[in-house]
């Protein structure tokens, strides 16, 4: 089954919900489709230039079962994706050479407090 505008829409919102809610701050969301079957949604980050494009799959098919095109599933792939953002840096630092314990320790506790801060709000 295609994708539509408002399936784009349903996830736009919710990623950006996502987003707000983990206290991620300071990047570009950007929004699109991608011909990518394997998956139905990705999102590919900059870290050094703070950009995140976030990517619902065109062609949305039962790929691993029991996922159909439902808001329900676009949230939670939304919400899924969002995540990504939230570890993007500490997941750079941990695949790249040459970064210094004291630099992956800052990206470990950059994501501590937000999600330190999250836990305050429930």
């Amino acid at each position: 089954m295609k994708t539509t505008e408002k399936h784009l829409k349903v996830f736009r919102e919710q990623f950006l919900k996502t987003i707000e809610l983990l206290g991620v701050t300071g990047w570009e969301i950007y929004f699109t489709y991608t011909d990518d079957k394997d998956k139905y949604a990705s999102v590919a980050t900059d870290c050094v230039a703070h950009v995140a494009t976030a990517m619902l799959c065109k062609e949305w098919d039962d790929l691993d079962g029991g996922y159909l095109l439902t808001d329900e599933h676009l949230r939670s792939k939304a919400t899924h994706e969002a995540c990504h953002v939230l570890v993007a840096r500490l997941h750079s630092l941990a695949i790249a050479r040459f970064k210094t314990e004291d630099e992956v320790n800052q990206a470990e506790h950059e994501l501590v407090r937000r999600i330190e801060a999250l836990v305050k709000k429930l």
